[in-house]
């Protein structure tokens, strides 16, 4: 302990002399250390702790292994810190109650810091560290240690962690679960190709410049714990209240487990083309206020998609996308136009109280399950020509303020419910009688129920064809019942 309080400064030698020694301290704890250089190609048998030291010269600890990992907590490299192709290992001695954790919380950076294809078998943990410079992480692996007891703290830690310049994790490993909670990213972020193997959390993170998230697969091999049961714990891959200031693109990515964008926010342009979410995803209270595109889905399955209250400020495409499960657009604000040609709704559509500015288009959709529009008000043109519904379709309550057609679309299975619906005296119904369901004995009132509705409906807007069409054929039968 004397050693410790004489000795405040000390350069790379030194350093290596008291981490060597067996009747010294390992512990460099509020050290200044120049000549820092020197530790290339190092083994650090023990954990050495430089928790608070200030490295004045340019740092190197490449090519050098740690095998009881390493404490940097708080402490200061004034120029360039190079650890590339450092190990981080788990093969060292094990003490009795130790552990392995590599400890980088609230460690400042103030020039470039490099990781390149550096490896950390345990714990890692960046919380607070704040990068002045460019910061290195690509093809990192970080193998992680994380188990049902460490449960909710991630083995993977870059909480509220600053990151001024460029950030690099192409490429990069992450073996268990990552936070970025309250991360700032001030500049480009580029995550291509990265693997987040058990799922990854960036809850209140800003993303001010670009980022890319050109992964392809977030997830791929999951192998959540069974004991976690709570939904919480399920949603593996987490953007709420993301901040994403620059245009983002998630195209061509397969999300093999859920995710949640919750109250995140995309000031420009964000595209999801060809995105697959197989457990589904929530999108609950989110604002898009660029443009926003969710297309071209039709060779995959997408489950349970939730855009609950969601605000779409530009225009915003769906076309060719298939949702494979009950999707809820409850409460959504579409301000200008909402493309859903050929979309494909396999479960529920929900759109109870969704408000569309301008021209709703579902053109060619396919809505296998229940479809409910009540308390939707289209207050621009809705069209959904040569749209099918294969099951119950609810319009009770509906404002159709300007022009609609349902030129071409067929009702397979039940007409349209118009109880209380407003709607706009240019109406276009389909014209062929076989595109309209036909009843049975057990819903046969139920039939003239809604043909009662829509017949009072086209007399109010005084278009007495369909009032006569919706009194006459369109509700009787071809055959007896």
């Amino acid at each position: 302990m004397a050693d410790k309080v004489a000795v405040k400064n000390a350069d790379a030698a030194q350093v290596i002399h008291k981490l060597t020694s067996k009747n010294m301290s390992e512990s460099l704890d509020g050290y200044t250390i120049s000549k820092s250089g020197m530790f290339t190609k190092r083994e650090f048998s023990t954990k050495p702790s430089f928790a608070g030291a200030k490295f004045v010269d340019n740092t190197n600890f490449s090519d050098s292994k740690f095998h009881m990992g390493g404490i940097f907590k708080k402490a200061v490299f004034s120029d360039a810190a190079a650890f590339n192709r450092a190990e981080f290992i788990k093969n060292g001695p094990h003490h009795p109650g130790g552990n392995r954790i590599t400890d980088f919380e609230e460690t400042h950076f103030e020039r470039k810091a490099s990781f390149n294809n550096s490896k950390f078998d345990e714990t890692t943990t960046f919380k607070h560290a704040h990068f002045k410079g460019a910061a290195d992480f690509s093809s990192v692996i970080f193998a992680g240690q994380d188990t049902k007891h460490s449960y909710p703290y991630p083995a993977i830690d870059f909480e509220s962690t600053h990151f001024e310049k460029q950030a690099h994790f192409q490429n990069t490993r992450f073996g268990k679960s990552t936070s970025y909670n309250n991360a700032i990213f001030s500049d480009k972020v580029n995550f291509d190709n990265s693997n987040f193997r058990y799922g990854v959390s960036f809850d209140h993170a800003k993303f001010k410049k670009e980022v890319i998230f050109q992964n392809k697969k977030f997830c791929e091999t999951s192998s959540i714990d069974s004991t976690r049961s709570s939904p919480a714990e399920m949603e593996v891959i987490s953007f709420r209240n993301v901040t994403f200031s620059e245009d983002v693109s998630f195209d061509k990515i397969t999300f093999f487990v859920r995710v949640s964008f919750q109250d995140a926010i995309f000031l420009k342009d964000a595209s999801f083309k060809c995105t697959t979410f197989l457990k589904g995803a929530t999108f609950k209270c989110a604002k898009f206020d660029g443009s926003v595109i969710f297309s071209d889905m039709s060779k995959n399955q997408t489950l349970g998609v939730i855009f609950e209250d969601a605000c779409f400020s530009e225009p915003v495409r769906f076309a060719n996308m298939q949702f494979s499960s009950a999707d809820i657009f409850d409460g959504a604000t579409f301000k200008k136009g909402a493309n859903f040609i050929r979309t494909r709704f396999k479960g529920r559509a929900n759109f109870q109280g969704t408000i569309f500015y301008k021209t709703a288009v579902f053109e060619h959709a396919h809505f296998e399950g229940r479809a409910d529009f009540s308390g939707t008000k289209f207050l621009g043109r809705s069209q959904f020509s040569e749209a099918k519904f294969y099951n119950k379709v609810d319009f009770i309550n509906t404002e159709m303020q300007h022009e609609t057609s349902f030129k071409g679309t067929q009702f397979y299975s039940y007409p349209p419910l118009f109880d209380g619906a407003e709607l706009h005296q240019s109406i276009t119904w389909p014209s062929e009688r076989g595109l309209w369901p036909h009843p049975s004995k057990d819903n046969a009132l139920e039939f003239i129920r809604s043909y009662v509705r829509l017949k009072l409906e086209m007399e109010k807007l005084k278009n007495h064809v369909d009032e006569l069409d919706f009194l006459f054929w369109r509700w009787n039968p071809a055959e007896p019942i």
